[in-house]
């Protein structure tokens, strides 16, 4: 089973509820998050973002893709104008698929995520965090 088996489509609203222990009282707490993926330029493959509050994770699969060609990473708010730089992704060689993660970003907001190999053009990714709501007593 592959991971893109396990995400939503683009767009599509997840929910799921969160069981927490303080003492002998349970709290519920209800977790929503939008995705949204899609692509500005295709490269090798379709990128995609699966998300969490404050993280990011991209996966590329690139056939030709190799451990000693850089992917370097850059995002932002969506809508921004000033790219940051990120970590670059790390190659996996058995699954043929560059991956890694993006943190500290803020829950429940819309990124873009510019991948680019040796400098050529770079394929966007565009994905939201998921939203956080408080925790109802």
């Amino acid at each position: 089973m592959k991971l893109s088996d396990h995400l939503l489509p683009a767009g599509s609203l997840f929910a799921s509820s969160i069981k927490h222990c303080s003492g002998s009282r349970y709290v519920w707490g209800l977790v929503l998050a939008v995705l949204s993926t899609s692509t500005v330029l295709a490269g090798p493959a379709t990128p995609h973002g699966v998300p969490t509050f404050e993280c990011m994770s991209l996966y590329w699969d690139v056939p030709d893709g190799a451990p000693q060609k850089p992917c370097a990473v850059k995002y932002r708010e969506a809508g921004a104008t000033e790219w940051r730089a990120a970590q670059s992704l790390w190659f996996d060689v058995k699954k043929k698929q560059y991956r890694g993660s993006v943190v500290q970003l803020i829950a429940d907001t819309e990124y873009e995520f510019s991948l680019s190999m040796d400098n050529n053009a770079a394929t966007t990714v565009t994905a939201r965090t998921w939203l956080t709501l408080r925790m109802l007593a």
